[in-house]
């Protein structure tokens, strides 16, 4: 994979963590207007027109499918990450179901994949294209198990620790016991609702993730 393109909009972002949107100096006229932007090396966002330009874009959301298409340019779609969203049930370029490498994800601030994106795409490290492949297509086995088990922290059903320990990449939990509160955190997440239980599932997901080699 050499390319990641990453379908959003500017209030999709901002009910993710609008915090973290600030730090990429984007307003709402940008994406509407420009809708294509490419990553930088100094960790900032310019517009882009072709696929060659970059290797992180933000892409908006309610782009022509033409003007997708010139972007593109016929650019090996083997080589090409796609992180989407729908809305009302339906995303709107049908050109994406031609990539091998396509990803749904949801704008909540617990929600799949776009949390993460705009965690790493704010933060100050480096790698960031390795480290959004690694989150979104799961090419990280710790990453796997970290997703896994927060994903079942949002069920009815009782937390698993044992999905952070099992594999070939698994988690010391007693190492990450110490130090933190950690353990308290993953017992609150049986609560399964209220602010003790939201907070704990933010504390456990900024823990595992940092762990994984995420952020």
């Amino acid at each position: 994979m050499e390319k990641l393109l990453i379908f959003t909009n500017y209030d999709s972002l901002q009910n993710v963590n609008d915090l973290e949107l600030q730090k990429l100096n984007f307003n709402n006229g940008n994406f509407a207007t420009n809708k294509i932007f490419k990553h930088t090396n100094n960790s900032t966002f310019q517009i882009a027109s072709i696929i060659n330009e970059g290797n992180i874009f933000l892409i908006y959301d309610e782009i022509e499918a033409t003007e997708f298409k010139n972007f593109i340019d016929n650019y090996d779609d083997k080589k090409v990450g796609i992180l989407y969203h729908k809305k009302g049930g339906v995303f709107k370029i049908e050109l994406i179901n031609e990539f091998t490498y396509t990803k749904e994800g949801t704008h909540d601030s617990d929600g799949d994949h776009y949390p993460v994106v705009l965690k790493i795409l704010s933060d100050d490290e480096d790698k960031k294209f390795e480290r959004l492949k690694d989150a979104i297509f799961k090419f990280n086995k710790k990453l796997n198990a970290a997703l896994e088990f927060l994903h079942q922290s949002l069920g009815d059903t009782p937390v698993n620790e044992a999905i952070l320990t099992q594999g070939d990449d698994k988690f010391d939990l007693e190492k990450l016991y110490d130090g933190n509160k950690l353990k308290d955190w993953i017992c609150a997440l049986n609560k399964k609702s209220g602010e003790d239980y939201r907070e704990a599932l933010r504390k456990v997901r900024d823990v595992l993730l940092m762990e994984a080699e995420i952020y």
